[in-house]
């Protein structure tokens, strides 16, 4: 894009904010500002629709579980940690009850 946006074309999905889920008076203000600056630098704003939230929302649901089983698995199978590290990040910081999620505590604690 160059920047000038002037007959382009983009499409409005209010219906995801205005009938499938509700958006404070605020979100929907600052929408219809974004859509009048849209209009004012020459963009043709257009009414759209795709399928409900609720149907993106169950497939992203499907593939979040399905991967959290992944990643779980085996301690899901055996009730054992995992001893596949999370990351290289090395061991978690000793009895820190908020250690970044990169590291993994091992049987022994730290």
């Amino acid at each position: 894009m160059t920047g000038d946006i002037r007959g382009l074309r983009i499409g409005i999905l209010r219906h995801l904010y205005e009938e499938d889920l509700t958006v404070a008076p605020e979100v929907h203000a600052a929408l219809e500002e974004a859509y009048a600056v849209f209009r004012s630098l020459g963009a043709t704003l257009e009414p759209a629709r795709i399928r409900s939230a609720a149907d993106y929302y169950a497939v992203k649901i499907t593939i979040a579980e399905s991967e959290q089983y992944a990643i779980h698995e085996e301690e899901l199978r055996t009730g054992r940690p995992s001893s596949a590290p999370i990351s290289s990040a090395g061991p978690c910081p000793p009895s820190s009850t908020t250690a970044p999620i990169t590291c993994r505590r091992s049987a022994s604690g730290g």
